[in-house]
């Protein structure tokens, strides 16, 4: 059986998931979006958007989402 390898390290995930973040998605999710979920193709840099379920969480565990 084969092992597969990550393709990228955390970091590096990390960084190109923020870099793309930076370059395209910021300016047409925030402010009017808070509270959801940008999802991220760091392959193609195409992403997608949408609520989260903040209730429970939010409830059980105060400033689990640092930003609401």
């Amino acid at each position: 059986m084969t092992t597969l390898k990550p393709r990228y390290s955390k970091q590096e995930f990390a960084r190109l998931g923020d870099e793309i973040y930076d370059r395209t998605v910021r300016s047409q999710v925030e402010p009017s979006n808070k509270g959801k979920i940008v999802a991220i193709d760091l392959e193609t840099g195409a992403w997608e958007i949408d609520s989260i379920v903040m209730g429970p969480l939010q409830t059980k565990k105060p400033g689990f989402y640092p930003n609401t």
